[in-house]
């Protein structure tokens, strides 16, 4: 197992953090979202003890390069994390890594943005008259000296 380290500058005096490929990660909200949509990239950054590394610079890349979120870059909250919504006005499959302070974290996520369906066609609606739906008129009955108006449905 290799291991990689990161020179933590923002604390006095200098220490290293060893970051190893169990305790950091990057994950997506979802694989695969329709063009326009938004999709959170969230990149945990722990030491090899389990803590969080608060401050780390998270850096994103996309292969194929220019990706949604490549080169977008956040610091590590208290918790260790740095949470990007990267959003795609294109179609494609990039697949997205991640950096913290310069090292890789490891593993990657696959994110595929999909064309947006055409909306539905507007639905027939049958009016044909002026009750509409295909009905008829048809008087019915006289009640009390007033004539009823009664719709009946054509059947085809």
């Amino acid at each position: 197992m290799s291991v990689d380290t990161l020179d933590i500058l923002e604390l006095a005096p200098p220490f290293e953090l060893t970051v190893t490929p169990p305790t950091s990660s990057i994950t997506a909200s979802t694989s695969s979202a329709p063009e326009g949509s938004s999709v959170t990239i969230t990149v945990t950054v722990l030491d090899s003890s389990g803590n969080p590394v608060v401050g780390a610079t998270v850096v994103l890349e996309t292969t194929p390069s220019g990706g949604p979120g490549d080169g977008l870059t956040q610091i590590t909250d208290s918790s260790g994390v740095a949470s990007f919504i990267v959003t795609s006005a294109s179609i494609g499959t990039w697949t997205i890594t991640a950096t913290a302070n310069a090292v890789a974290v490891p593993g990657s996520v696959t994110l595929t943005f999909t064309a947006v369906p055409p909306p539905p066609p507007p639905a027939k609606s049958g009016m044909t008259g002026p009750l509409g739906g295909g009905t008829q008129r048809r008087w019915k009955r006289k009640y009390g000296g007033r004539s009823v108006l009664k719709a009946r449905r054509k059947t085809q």
